[in-house]
């Protein structure tokens, strides 16, 4: 029996019509061609049960079946088509509901050489983003849960396979960071922020499988590394005084191709600052709050 290669998967998606149903056409896509890492954790939440009139456990039970799909990867830009390939994913994330119900997708999991793991009716649960200075990328976190996994499937080989996106990739030194409208304090160096959309899984008397997820209050959060500027008196009286704006965090070039991520009523939750001899400038990590957010490409 071959060891599986732990360096070498597939992951895949396609949105489904019907929730938790495998879609029987349509095209596949990717969240990247630069995947970093995924996690496939399903649980039958088994519990052994014990007698008073004996040391050893007397049988095992099983409860409802989850399943959480949690996948890393580095952000590129919209294909030629001029659609990003993660508008609609993401928009997932940002905008959950539809009618009440979050949008789900049917995921494809496989380890090279291996088995399909197909992950039905997977609904975000939360969204990260990080970005750095430092760094030549942006990186992301997603987390789904699903209602089933199972190791077959009916029509993954009905649908068009996926296409890489490219070679083109987000970068956050050709972003921007502004707080209503204007450059926060000297700058910010890295920026980071969680949609946390707080689902609820629904089991039913009679299934030991989940029949539905909601989404309940969206959260959203994130801190920033700010260059402080003459003391960073201005900040802090953003945060002492609770004044609010419209955060605005663009991914890249002020193109089609790039993101436009805008925090609604954002509020800086303190701001913290630090100075000792080894610091020859100021550098505050301040984090922050948000009602909402919303999504769009550049104009």
């Amino acid at each position: 029996m071959a060891i599986t290669s732990g360096h070498q998967a597939d992951l895949e998606y396609i949105e489904e019509s019907t929730y938790g149903v495998e879609p029987a056409s349509g095209t596949l896509q990717i969240p990247s061609d630069n995947i970093l890492g995924v996690r496939l954790e399903p649980v039958n939440n088994a519990e052994v049960l014990y007698s008073i009139g004996d040391y050893d456990g007397q049988s095992t039970v099983t409860g409802v079946h989850e399943v959480v799909l949690s996948f890393d990867y580095i952000l590129q830009q919209v294909n030629t088509s001029g659609e990003h390939q993660l508008s609609d994913s993401i928009e997932y994330y940002a905008q959950y509901r539809s009618s009440g119900q979050p949008k789900s997708l049917t995921f494809y999991y496989t380890p090279k050489s291996g088995t399909i793991y197909m992950v039905n009716g997977a609904v975000c649960n939360s969204f990260e983003m990080s970005a750095s200075a430092d760094d030549k990328t942006i990186r992301c976190h997603a987390e789904f849960w699903g209602k089933l996994t199972s190791t077959s499937n009916s029509h993954y080989n009905d649908l068009t396979s996926s296409s890489a996106i490219g070679t083109d990739y987000e970068k956050y030194g050709l972003g921007s960071v502004k707080r209503g409208g204007s450059t926060i304090e000297s700058g910010v160096t890295s920026f980071r922020f969680t949609i946390s959309n707080n689902l609820e899984r629904i089991p039913v008397v009679g299934s030991n499988t989940v029949t539905s997820i909601f989404a309940g209050k969206q959260e959203i959060s994130g801190d920033m590394d700010v260059l402080v500027s003459d003391g960073g008196g201005t900040i802090f009286g953003d945060m002492f005084n609770k004044n609010s704006a419209s955060l605005v965090f663009c991914t890249g070039s002020t193109s089609s191709k790039s993101l436009k991520w805008t925090f609604s009523n954002m509020v800086y939750t303190g701001v913290p600052q630090e100075i000792t001899n080894d610091t020859p400038f100021v550098v505050s990590s301040v984090p922050w709050v948000a009602e909402s957010v919303s999504l769009a490409g550049y104009s």
